[in-house]
C-alpha cells in the first residue's frame, strides 16, 4: 500500500511540474517554483529511503520466518520464497524511483542556477541610456536595419558540477575552462558558485576543455550562434586515486 502511495506522489509531482512550468513566466516566479519542486523531491526521496530501510529489515531471513510463522501450510518454504519475492520487487521499484528522482534533482538544480544567473544579469546590468533627442537642424539621422541592430557575437555560459557519493550534485568553484577555435584560445575559471561565462564570441564551432583538481578532464564540442547564449552545464567525475596522485622517483 505504501509503495502505491509513493508512486502516486511521484505521478502527481510530475503532472504539477508540467502545469506550473507552462504557467510560470517571470524569472523570479520560475526560481521560486523550481525551488518548491526541489523541496518536493527531497520529501518524496526521504519517504522512499525510509521505506527502503523497512524493506531491508523485512528481507532478513529471520524476519521473513516470523512473518509466515502464523500461516498454516504444508509448504512453508514456498511461503517464505513468495514473501521474499514480493518484498524484493517493491524494493527494486523504489530504488528505480530514487534514481529517477536524482535525475530530476540534478536537472532542477541546473535550471535554478541558470535562472538565478539570468536574474543576476537582469538586476546587475545598467539600464539602457535613453537615446538623445535629434536636433531639428540634423534631420538626416539614419535608422539601423534589423540586421545591423542584431548582435554580431554570441556567448557561452553554464555551471561546472559533480555528483557526490550521497547522490547529490555539488558546484565546483575554481575549475579551469579552455575554449579553443582554429586560431583562438580563451581561458576562464568557474566562480564560487561553479558558474562560468565566455562572452562576445565569434559564431562558430569551439572545443571546450574543462578540468579541476581531483576530477577527470572533459572535452566537448560546442557551437556558438550569432545573437544567442548557449547554456552548457558540465558534470565532472571524480578521478581515480592513481589519476589524481603524481608519483615521484
Amino acid at each position: 500500500m505504501r509503495r502505491v502511495a509513493i508512486i502516486s506522489i511521484v505521478l502527481v509531482f510530475a503532472f504539477a511540474f508540467i502545469v506550473t512550468a507552462q504557467e510560470t513566466d517571470s524569472t523570479d516566479d520560475k526560481i521560486a517554483n523550481l525551488k518548491q519542486q526541489l523541496m518536493n523531491i527531497e520529501w518524496i526521496d526521504t519517504e522512499a529511503r525510509i521505506r527502503l530501510e523497512e524493506l531491508d529489515e523485512q528481507l532478513k531471513p529471520q524476519n521473513i520466518e516470523l512473518a509466515v510463522a502464523g500461516i498454516g501450510s504444508t509448504h512453508p518454504e514456498e511461503l517464505r520464497e513468495y514473501r521474499r519475492k514480493v518484498l524484493t520487487i517493491e524494493r527494486d521499484e523504489i530504488r528505480t524511483q530514487r534514481e529517477l528522482l536524482e535525475e530530476d534533482r540534478a536537472r532542477i538544480k541546473a535550471e535554478i542556477a541558470a535562472a538565478e544567473y539570468v536574474a543576476y544579469l537582469k538586476y546587475a546590468l545598467p539600464s539602457p541610456t535613453p537615446s538623445p533627442v535629434t536636433s531639428p537642424s540634423n534631420p538626416t539621422t539614419q535608422l539601423m536595419s534589423p540586421e545591423e541592430a542584431r548582435p554580431l557575437t554570441g556567448a557561452l555560459r553554464g555551471a561546472v558540477i559533480t555528483k557526490g557519493a550521497d547522490g547529490h550534485s555539488y558546484n565546483i568553484p575554481g575549475a579551469n575552462l579552455k575554449l579553443k577555435a582554429a586560431a583562438q584560445l580563451i581561458e576562464a575559471s568557474s566562480n564560487d558558485q561553479g558558474e562560468y561565462e565566455f562572452a562576445n564570441l565569434t559564431a562558430g564551432e569551439y572545443t571546450l576543455e574543462v578540468s579541476a583538481h581531483g576530477f577527470k578532464n572533459i572535452i566537448k564540442v560546442v557551437v556558438v550562434r550569432t545573437g544567442e547564449t548557449l547554456i552548457e552545464n558540465i558534470t565532472l567525475e571524480v578521478a581515480d586515486i592513481q589519476e589524481s596522485v603524481t608519483m615521484k622517483s
